[in-house]
């Protein structure tokens, strides 16, 4: 029923496609579902361990071995997505994303143990996902109007995002957060299915290379992508360790609702401007909203620290939505211009993208660490954005790679 609703919306907006709308409405319900999973644990997770008596320092340096493992498995997801395809890849993703579902409901019994499996089991589904959503989208997107359907995927992203967390928090708050994750696991499991009612969007079975791999088209994007990284990590696990050890001074069931309704409250902001924020991209004035959204965005993490009540961090929140979208957007477009004009290592592209984030993640997390060992919690988590803004600004390199047009017009579709 979803993705016949989404065929028909695409078919009556998206009225000069002539091919990939089945492909397109099966990637924006299977993101649906996805996001809605993994909303209603991923950002939920430090706070449950935290919850459980885990300290915050452990809890940095465990994420710093957590994302650590995620950029030394880069190439066996690479292997993976060109050996099945992207969409057989996002099965598997979601089959081991609900083992590591288990394995965090486990962590009371099993303790240790189970974060120790949860690290390359959740980490590899995680980055297969990433990867394998992107060369899927890159494959089925329309060439001139790319940034509408990158902005229609936010909206759907953004309401998934509102839902998820205060359904988790709901489910958290009445049935405990083990069956949050349980509830999690069954829709991150279907949301694969609507996938394969189309053939793999890419060549299966490639055997990858980075021979004759043109690393100067690359790598001023691939530093973008490691202060994207840490933009994603300080304003998602590190942003909800800030609020509960700071705002809220405490963690109980009812911190999950709350945090769900917190990062809930920029649902409408984000669907108006994810809308005009693409329309915008395909008007050729993305490296303009780039640079102003960097330069927001890095505003915004020098307010974090100041935020101590709810009204504060839902305002920080609408905000942080405003400038993320702005600079995701044409960011995300620039990328797939660029693996448009890679002929044979699109996946090879992508995927250096999708390490780079993982790199940012574990350098926020070691920065975590560090003032954590002369700081209090508070204060580390307070000072971080202080460190943290000026580093955003490296994001603004992803310029370099919006409308690649020369290359694209002789290379695209030919990977």
């Amino acid at each position: 029923m979803i993705q016949h609703f989404l065929h028909l919306f695409i078919r009556r907006t998206h009225f000069w496609r002539t091919v990939s709308i089945s492909e397109m409405a099966e990637l924006y319900s299977s993101r649906m579902l996805r996001v809605m999973a993994m909303q209603m644990m991923g950002g939920f997770g430090i706070v449950y361990l935290y919850q459980l008596g885990y300290g915050v320092q452990w809890l940095a340096w465990y994420y710093v071995i957590y994302f650590g493992s995620r950029f030394l498995m880069s190439p066996l997801v690479a292997i993976t997505v060109a050996r099945y395809g992207p969409k057989h890849g996002t099965l598997i993703s979601n089959l081991l994303f609900v083992l590591a579902a288990s394995l965090m409901a486990l962590v009371p019994v099993w303790g240790i143990v189970a974060l120790i499996l949860l690290v390359p089991i959740g980490g590899f589904s995680r980055s297969l996902y990433d990867v394998c959503y992107l060369v899927d989208f890159s494959k089925v997107k329309h060439i001139e109007h790319s940034g509408k359907e990158l902005g229609i995927m936010q909206i759907i992203e953004r309401v998934m995002t509102a839902l998820g967390p205060i359904l988790g928090g709901l489910v958290a708050l009445f049935f405990g957060p083990i069956i949050m994750m349980i509830v999690a696991a069954v829709l991150m499991l279907g949301s694969a299915l609507p996938l394969f009612f189309t053939s793999e969007p890419v060549k299966i079975h490639q055997k990858l290379t980075l021979k004759h791999f043109n690393l100067k088209v690359a790598w001023k994007p691939m530093i973008a992508q490691i202060a994207a990284g840490i933009d994603m990590n300080a304003s998602g696990l590190m942003w909800n360790m800030f609020i509960v050890v700071v705002v809220f001074g405490a963690v109980s069931n009812s911190s999950y609702l709350q945090l769900g309704v917190l990062s809930s409250v920029a649902l409408f902001a984000s669907i108006i401007i994810s809308y005009m924020y693409g329309k915008l991209v395909d008007s050729h004035k993305g490296r303009t909203l780039l640079k102003f959204s960097v330069i927001g965005d890095s505003i915004v993490y020098l307010l974090r620290p100041f935020a101590s009540t709810p009204i504060q961090v839902a305002g920080i929140n609408v905000a942080n939505e405003v400038v993320t979208t702005g600079y995701m957007l044409p960011a995300t477009r620039g990328i797939f211009d660029t693996a448009d004009g890679l002929p044979g290592y699109r996946i090879v592209y992508i995927t250096a993208m999708a390490t780079m984030l993982v790199v940012g993640d574990t350098v926020a997390m070691l920065l975590l660490a560090a003032l954590l060992t002369f700081m209090t919690d508070a204060q580390a988590l307070t000072n971080i954005y202080f460190l943290i803004a000026p580093m955003l600004l490296l994001i603004g390199l992803h310029k370099t790679a919006v409308y690649r047009r020369g290359i694209l017009t002789r290379f695209i579709h030919r990977v």
